[in-house]
């Protein structure tokens, strides 16, 4: 059985860019060499958007009919989609797409464990190293489903204290996840990190509440800000990441950033390992 890590990224707000952080922390893994599942579980299937892709109900396909293939739901993200050009490493990004039919899934689907037990048939076929799970914004009953498959929780939050109730939110619901789950599982749920997103440094308000997120939850635990970069959502807006849109610029130094943080807090790298090797025999970084 292949051992794959589930990443659910969350916020109980909306808008703080928890789908920009999943898609480039998948498609950066991908780049990578690593095998990556992303798994939508929005019913605004906003996930295929980022690529230029339709959105599907086949997340709702494969926990509903139990006589659903992978085969009929999975989609294989283009390269050109996520990788900067010219790249030159094998890469495989898959797609399990949402759509409205997400919100059926709760009342519909026959165990509360069958989201769990459909990744890890999922890994099993792709031979997947990482599932990336992007979360809608509003409290479901589908949520005790994906924190059940999670193995870690990285946590997105806009640099405003306004956001903040979401991640207290987020970290409390975590630790009774692991207080009440002891008898289904062997491992507790970890916060990877917290990421503050659409930081603006030029601010005393968010360099103030990032200060105050370090105080509340442990320096450790605040990964570096993702500056405000409207080139993210223009990339979108042509179905690309911002590796292949803007390989030079800073949304892209951003979003590499995240990558590496998710892999030293994951235990794949130290600081400074492989991925400014690669990122540089690649090109996109200039000594």
């Amino acid at each position: 059985m292949q051992k794959v890590k589930t990443i659910v990224v969350t916020n109980r707000k909306g808008g703080v860019g928890k789908t920009t952080t999943s898609t480039h922390l998948a498609g950066g893994l991908a780049m990578l060499g690593y095998r990556v599942a992303l798994v939508d579980t929005d019913p605004q299937g906003h996930v295929a958007s980022c690529f230029g892709m339709p959105k599907e109900d086949g997340l709702a396909t494969i926990l509903i009919d139990e006589d659903a293939t992978f085969a009929q739901v999975m989609r294989q993200i283009p390269p050109e989609k996520y990788t900067a050009p010219g790249w030159s490493m094998d890469t495989h990004l898959y797609l399990l797409p949402s759509d409205k039919g997400t919100a059926m899934i709760p009342v519909k689907q026959s165990s509360p464990f069958r989201f769990r037990r459909v990744l890890r048939d999922m890994a099993d076929l792709l031979q997947l190293d990482y599932i990336v799970v992007d979360t809608g914004p509003s409290n479901s009953m589908f949520d005790g489903s994906v924190n059940l498959a999670a193995d870690y929780v990285l946590i997105v939050t806009e640099c405003a204290a306004l956001s903040f109730d979401g991640v207290s939110e987020t970290v409390n619901e975590l630790m009774k996840l692991n207080r009440d789950n002891e008898e289904y599982r062997t491992d507790d749920v970890k916060v990877l990190g917290i990421v503050p997103n659409k930081a603006r440094f030029s601010t005393n308000n968010h360099r103030d509440n990032i200060k105050i997120l370090a105080d509340e939850f442990g320096r450790e635990m605040i990964w570096k800000p993702i500056t405000l970069q409207t080139v993210v959502e223009t990339a979108m807006e042509f179905g690309k990441l911002v590796y292949p849109y803007a390989p030079y610029g800073q949304a892209f130094k951003d979003a590499w950033l995240l990558v590496e943080q998710a892999l030293v807090g994951l235990g794949e790298v130290t600081p400074q390992d492989k991925m400014t090797e690669t990122i540089m025999k690649e090109g996109l970084v200039r000594a």
